[in-house]
């Protein structure tokens, strides 16, 4: 086996532990919620004990919770997420249909973020400490400061009352109509875009300005070099390394961040629904919800991680 794949196996390895503490943590907290399902759906109104006692043996929930995190767990490592407690569906393909929209979400807030971030970054490394500098860095602050579901109502406002222009309610799939589907989505994508933007153009600035003080980008200039190809061709090179894992680490601020932008905008993704279900303490899909979208940030670090060794050749796995 090569290096890299070593590394890669070593990784997906190291994910198992992790899954298994955020499993159980998040299994036990929601323990601590008040209320249960069983108290919801038979209401403060006539509930019986009997009918209490056998919806609680029905949904297991009069058992140790350490059996019932045993019962789910070991149904989640055979593939088996078991299913809603409240509507009966599976709750597997119901996550992944509510991923499509999420995952979507998700990468148009990447681009959002590298598009705003990285040029502003650059432009403000430029003209250090200047107008434009001090400009962009209010602007960075007040990205970083403002919330996500703050940002998203204040989009919605502009756009509604000084421009005559509403996204669609109902979702449509981009297979299904790509103009409408943009249109739904091109808010919530710079809500989320715009806040991790401020963050990537901070660290775009501040590498870009240690990478212009040094010795090779002196020698550059010193040949003769045009201040374009210092910058693009030299420069820019050396910072990627950090203006990938500023991206990267915004990728796991951008999932924490759907969640209320999704509520936001009404959006049947991974985050409306487990918003839904954690009011309906409908808690098997909020476990599973939590749990895939772990997956999917670890994934998306070491595909980070991966990405330095074809940005910089001299980086090894061993």
């Amino acid at each position: 086996m090569t290096l890299l794949g070593v590394y890669i196996l070593k990784r997906i390895l190291s994910m198992i532990p992790t899954l298994i503490g955020v499993s159980l943590l998040v299994f036990l907290l929601m323990q601590l919620i008040p209320g249960t399902v069983v108290e919801q759906m038979l209401g403060v109104e006539g509930n019986s004990p009997e009918a209490q006692k056998q919806l609680e043996e029905f949904f297991g929930l009069n058992q140790p919770v350490i059996v019932q995190y045993w019962h789910w767990f070991s149904g989640i490592i055979v593939g088996d997420f078991g299913v809603s407690w409240r509507s009966g569906e599976a709750i597997l393909p119901t996550l992944l249909n509510a991923f499509m929209i999420t995952g979507e979400m998700a990468i148009l807030s990447v681009i959002v973020c590298v598009i705003i971030g990285v040029p502003l970054g650059i432009l403000a490394a430029l003209k250090p400490y200047g107008l434009i500098d001090n400009i962009l860095r209010i602007l960075s602050l007040a990205g970083v400061s403002i919330p996500v579901f703050f940002q998203g109502t204040l989009l919605m406002l502009i756009f509604s009352l000084y421009f005559p222009w509403a996204p669609p309610v109902v979702y449509q799939y981009p297979w299904e109509s790509l103009s409408q589907n943009l249109q739904i989505m091109i808010l919530p994508a710079i809500a989320l875009g715009i806040a991790s933007s401020a963050v990537v153009m901070r660290m775009t600035r501040s590498s870009l300005l240690e990478t212009l003080g040094q010795d090779f980008i002196r020698t550059a200039r010193s040949k003769g070099i045009t201040e374009t190809a210092v910058i693009f061709g030299h420069a820019l090179k050396n910072i990627l390394i950090s203006v990938i894992t500023a991206v990267g680490l915004e990728m796991g601020q951008i999932f924490g961040g759907i969640v209320v932008v999704e509520v936001v905008f009404s959006l049947p993704g991974v985050g409306q629904l487990i918003f839904n279900s954690l009011l309906q303490r409908d808690f098997p899909i909020v476990t599973a919800g939590i749990l895939l979208v772990t997956v999917v940030v670890l994934i998306i670090n070491t595909i980070i991680d991966l990405t330095y060794k074809f940005v910089d050749p001299r980086i090894r796995f061993d």
